[in-house]
């Protein structure tokens, strides 16, 4: 959590899907990225994900410049 991370998911047969953004919670089933241009949160379907990349640190931000939500 609190890394930034690129996400590839596969839809269907064929398509992959590309979301990135902050690792912002892992649960069970579902992951939530952070987007930190658009200000959105996106639940991510655990189980459709193929490719997970993290970025380097000092590269991309981090959740050190995000709050929290409760």
């Amino acid at each position: 959590e609190g890394q930034y991370c690129i996400i590839e998911f596969l839809i269907g047969t064929e398509n992959l899907v590309k979301r990135e953004g902050i690792l912002y919670s892992v649960g069970v089933s579902f992951v939530v990225l952070y987007e930190p241009r658009s200000g959105n949160y996106i639940v991510c379907d655990l189980y459709s994900i193929k490719f997970v990349t993290f970025a380097g640190s000092g590269v991309i931000p981090t959740m050190k410049n995000v709050k929290k939500r409760v």
